[in-house]
């Protein structure tokens, strides 16, 4: 089914699944829309500060770990 969605084969989402850590961003995000979701990379700093990166041109959600939103 998700081939199908993707417009690839069955053999090419195996391949993908098989090597999801080398996948590039934009193939992830892809599959992530195909499944119906949004795409968010989230990075940690060493001083505690969480941010989010929506890739999907939506707000990030953990505002709350953010010091300059959360007033901080």
């Amino acid at each position: 089914m998700l081939a199908a969605t993707l417009g690839v084969s069955q053999p090419a989402v195996s391949r993908l699944e098989n090597n999801v850590s080398r996948m590039m961003v934009a193939t992830l995000q892809a599959v992530v829309r195909a499944m119906g979701g949004t795409l968010v990379l989230e990075v940690h700093f060493p001083d505690g500060i969480v941010r989010q990166i929506a890739l999907d041109d939506q707000p990030s959600t953990r505002s709350d770990t953010d010091p300059v939103a959360a007033g901080r």
